[in-house]
């Protein structure tokens, strides 16, 4: 689901929590009672990363990033994800490492599960 009005994106930036690398800025605001619903993406690409084409490379290129990730994230969350002009240059996979390590500052991916106890997987063999 996506952030639309310019009010949700006020209240995640003016609210929310800020984690950048120079790359990518993520902003993350937790929706009070929102545990239950699927996290939001809001993406923000200016002018200074280049013309309409690169744009919105970089936009599609977040967008599937985050997709493939989608399982790791925590409901609940309003994210911001404004790209700078490096952005440009990089490929899928490094912007989701990026979005991801990011993500994890921010404390909006789910807890990784616990690997099963050795000997849980023997009793199941």
């Amino acid at each position: 689901m996506t952030l639309k009005r310019r009010q949700e994106f006020e209240r995640v930036l003016a609210q929310g929590r800020r984690r950048s690398d120079g790359v990518f800025v993520v902003y993350g605001l937790r929706r009070p009672g929102g545990a239950a619903d699927r996290w939001r993406l809001g993406i923000s690409v200016s002018k200074a990363v280049g013309k309409a084409v690169r744009r919105n490379r970089v936009r599609r290129l977040i967008r599937e990033a985050l997709r493939l990730s989608s399982e790791r994230i925590a409901d609940g969350w309003d994210l911001v994800v404004i790209a700078r002009p490096a952005a440009v240059t990089l490929k899928c996979q490094q912007v989701q490492e990026r979005l991801l390590r990011l993500l994890d500052r921010l404390g909006a991916l789910r807890e990784p599960e616990a690997p099963a106890c050795e000997t849980d997987q023997r009793e199941r063999s």
